[in-house]
Formats: C-alpha cells, structure tokens, sequence
C-alpha cells in the first residue's frame, strides 16, 4: 500500500519508479503491482472534505482512455501526466 502521508504525486512517483523505462502502454505498469487488492494511492489535496482514492487499475483506466502521452521515459512524467488527468476528469489531485 502507498504511504498514505506523502502527497498523492510523491506516492506515484515512489510506485512508478522501479519500472523499465520508457513505459509504452498502461500494461508495462501492472508488473509494479503484484498485490492489485492491497494497492490503494489516497489523497486529501485540496478540499479536505473531499478524499480521493485510487487503485491501480483505475490509474491504468485513466491512461487507458483518452490520450495518454505515451511513452513515458520517467516516474515523473508519468505521474505528472496522471495528476493532470485526474484534474481533467474533476477529481481532486
């Protein structure tokens, strides 16, 4: 599970990390976690009435639809690229 205390964009960038890069499709990212169930991203940016959390494989949706900038070459272009689509979809991030 990530660290539920470091900001969401920390937690993506600490799960993303370890993987082969450049990432071509959301597929190369399942790899990263063989515990799917167990695996939640939180985050109470912004309004602090309102929580977000995620699992991989809605983050694997959310690139999974519409344009995702594939490839990503590092963690921190990938999670850039999440945070900005969960601002898209009016999630908080």
């Amino acid at each position: 599970m990530a660290d539920e205390t470091q900001p969401l964009e920390e937690q993506l960038v600490a799960a993303f990390e370890d993987l082969n890069y450049p990432v071509e499709g959301p597929l190369d990212l399942a790899p990263n976690f063989p515990s799917w169930a167990n695996t939640t991203f939180d985050s109470e940016r912004g309004d602090p009435d309102v929580e977000l959390s995620l699992t991989p494989r809605e983050l694997l949706v959310l690139l999974a639809d519409g344009d995702a900038e594939f490839p990503y070459e590092d963690a921190d272009d990938l999670a850039a690229d999440l945070e900005a689509r969960l601002r898209e979809e009016g999630l908080p991030s």
